[in-house]
């Protein structure tokens, strides 16, 4: 139950990195945590993308523990290579 707990929270933090990259890109949106993050450190960029794959490298030890039906970590991989991508534009 833990893991597929921290699996959903995990999911839902990558969805919203997304979110916030979505807004930078489309309505100007800079007002954002992340956008705050980024331009707040000295490398917040780096630590952005370094979180962004940590939690996706955990999401995976989460699925591998307790496997889904429905294997989806290869489709939130792709979404957060898509994000990774983009943060490069922030």
């Amino acid at each position: 139950e833990e893991n597929v707990a921290r699996a959903l929270i995990l999911v839902g933090t990558i969805y919203m990195v997304g979110d916030d990259i979505r807004d930078w890109h489309t309505m100007g949106e800079r007002n954002s945590n992340l956008f705050a993050l980024v331009h707040g450190l000295e490398n917040g960029r780096g630590a952005v993308i370094s979180r962004l794959d940590s939690m996706l490298a955990e999401l995976n030890m989460c699925l591998t523990s307790s496997p889904p039906v429905a294997d989806f970590a290869p489709i939130v991989a792709m979404i957060a290579s898509k994000w990774r991508d983009a943060l490069g534009q922030f």
